[in-house]
């Protein structure tokens, strides 16, 4: 293993190729790209278009890499399924060609209208966009994604004011400022030494009571800073479906 990662230290570039996974009991096959790159640990993971990636150290053997694809079949069906009914669900196609908007855990549809000011509007169930062109994609995108950043920021200080309000304030915490970013793998996070709190820009697509339950979950981590029993303690006491929130909350990632 060791030299293993010596050799594998000259490499600079990421290697990807790719291997069909037959899931077997009829399912089909899916294919997972192996991608090989600088880093100490494996991790498969299922995309939300549904592809599937392998990702691996350098040096990693095929015949290693396929065997534990076959170990992991069950996991990585479960998942693709997962993905796909909400890829379809949430028609996220359209929606990241500016086509639909999925917000609040629906799909609304996007109108380009001209106007002489960029600005969108959401009016009975659509999302209007003015724009100088209509078809250009990159104002389009760009109003979009404005707009919607505004609305999250709008929605999440409407939550997190409640929540302080009512179960934090009380019990002398400091009311903590938020912050929005583009983040891959989290809904949130919580600094408590610094009072801050970073909501995902994304946490808007889905429903509300998902979106309460990630307000609540970051705001207890100024009280709790692990996940131990007393901090899921203080969540489930003020929000008794937390569970279920948290699971759907996996096909809007």
């Amino acid at each position: 293993m060791k030299t293993r990662h010596n050799f594998n230290a000259y490499y600079k570039i990421i290697m990807i190729k790719s291997y069909n996974l037959d899931l077997g009991d009829g399912r089909g096959t899916v294919t997972v790209a192996f991608v090989r790159k600088r880093i100490k640990n494996v991790y498969l993971k299922v995309e939300r278009d549904a592809s599937v990636v392998l990702n691996l150290p350098y040096g990693t053997p095929d015949a290693w890499a396929t065997d534990y694809l076959l170990s992991m079949r069950d996991w990585v069906c479960k998942h693709v399924k997962t993905r796909q009914e909400a890829f379809n669900k949430n028609n996220l196609s359209e929606v990241e060609s500016y086509k639909s908007a999925l917000i609040f855990g629906k799909s609304f549809e996007i109108v380009r209208l001209k106007g002489a000011k960029p600005h969108a509007v959401f009016s009975g169930g659509t999302v209007n966009l003015y724009l100088t062109n209509p078809s250009d994609e990159t104002e389009a995108g760009s109003v979009y994604r404005a707009w919607l950043r505004k609305l999250a920021a709008k929605i999440y200080a409407e939550e997190l004011n409640d929540f302080y309000d009512r179960f934090f304030a009380p019990l002398g915490i400091a009311k903590p400022i938020f912050q929005i970013r583009k983040m891959k793998t989290l809904w949130g996070s919580c600094t408590p030494k610094q009072s801050k709190i970073v909501f995902n820009e994304n946490l808007i697509r889905s429903d509300m009571a998902c979106i309460r339950y990630v307000v609540l979950h970051e705001l207890t981590h100024l009280i709790h800073y692990r996940h131990d029993a007393d901090f899921y303690a203080f969540v489930e006491a003020r929000m008794p479906d937390w569970k279920e929130c948290k699971k759907r909350l996996r096909q809007y990632m």
